[in-house]
């Protein structure tokens, strides 16, 4: 009932959950790494059933229904429960705002040049166009800077069209 109106941090791939949230198949959830799993998705809202959820999700809601410091119950009917994540971290780190958050797209505004961290998962299928829909193709090093950095690798990089962008992050301790 709510795929088509919200975007979705876990759940209806099992083989991509287990991968990007180990913690919720690993005995490790608790307090803190729930809430650092809830900032490095930008999570805003847990959502939970009234009836017992699946094997994947049974930790979570134990966690949540214990009383959260950092979630506050704003609905509920005889099915569901809503809690918001109280100071959410943004799904775009500024300079970037979040114009539009579709289940196909992304649409936000960069105000000024510099790293911009986009929480969301990576996959090779991404890519980045500019205003008028035309590609972007992403910041390739010079063979130069390449030397420099097998001789120093503190040398700083120089890159090529410092314009594009989207680059994967290495994988952190919670999955990618």
């Amino acid at each position: 009932a709510l795929a088509p109106y919200v975007n979705l941090a876990r759940g209806w791939n099992r083989q991509a959950d287990m991968k990007r949230n180990p913690l919720f198949y690993d005995d490790t959830l608790d307090p803190v790494n729930y809430r650092e799993w809830l900032d490095r998705w930008a999570v805003h809202y847990v959502v939970l059933p009234k009836d017992r959820p699946d094997n994947g999700a049974v930790q979570e809601a134990e966690l949540v229904e214990q009383g959260q410091p950092y979630l506050r119950q704003i609905w509920g009917d005889a099915n569901w429960k809503l809690f918001r994540v109280l100071d959410p971290v943004p799904l775009a780190d500024p300079p970037a705002t979040v114009e539009r958050a579709g289940a196909d797209e992304l649409t936000i505004t960069v105000k000024s040049a510099g790293r911009v961290l986009i929480r969301i998962p990576y996959t090779r299928w991404l890519a980045l166009v500019d205003e008028d829909g035309k590609s972007v193709e992403r910041p390739l090093e010079t063979e130069e800077s390449k030397e420099r950095s097998q001789l120093d690798d503190t040398a700083p990089k120089t890159y090529l069209n410092t314009h594009g962008c989207l680059n994967k992050v290495e994988e952190g301790p919670y999955g990618d």
